[in-house]
């Protein structure tokens, strides 16, 4: 019996700005795939021992960083399933070529207003902590220009803006089979 393309793929990795659903999404998507889910934030949280707010308070978004990136290059070569990346992993090209070519990226592209509307929800996050409203949304607008070269070279784009996350993950399934059967 032959193994569907989605069994071929190792990793799956979502990417996006903060908010998006990376992680809601990335849990259905490894139940409707039978896999694994991970989420980076809960991997350094894990490996240091803080929360990502006492991480960033405690030593820096510097350490921070590092210890993310050390953390995904570790996660790629002993694993196998979907991961959810932080929303600034995709910092550089190399992290975000290393990426495409251990697996298959896929940026989950949710509207800014949908975006800003979720995070002033969210005081936990520690790049928006304390933010006024206006700040807040200077922020994400400012993050979101910075890292959009490197999410749009996802292999799959989707949106994710207000459908649920079993639907976009259903989307991406979709995607997935017509990307494989091209």
């Amino acid at each position: 019996m032959m193994k569907s393309a989605k069994e071929n793929i190792p990793l799956l990795f979502l990417c996006g700005m903060m908010g998006t659903g990376k992680s809601a999404v990335g849990r259905e998507l490894a139940t409707l795939l039978k896999r694994p889910f991970y989420d980076l934030d809960k991997l350094i949280e894990k490996r240091e021992g803080l929360s990502l707010p006492e991480l960033f308070e405690k030593k820096g978004e510097a350490y921070f960083r590092k210890a993310e990136h050390d953390v995904l290059m570790n996660f790629i070569t002993k694993n196998n399933g979907v991961l959810a990346l932080g929303g600034g992993t995709l910092q550089n090209q190399q992290i975000t070529d290393k990426v495409k070519s251990s697996g298959l990226l896929i940026y989950i592209n949710t509207a800014l207003p949908v975006l800003i509307e979720r995070l002033q929800r969210n005081d936990r996050r520690p790049l928006i902590r304390g933010l006024s409203a206006r700040q807040l949304e200077e922020k994400i607008v400012q993050l979101s220009a910075e890292r959009e070269i490197f999410y749009k070279q996802a292999h799959i784009s989707v949106g994710g803006s207000s459908n649920p996350a079993a639907y976009t993950a259903g989307t991406i399934l979709s995607e997935i089979d017509n990307l494989t059967s091209e």
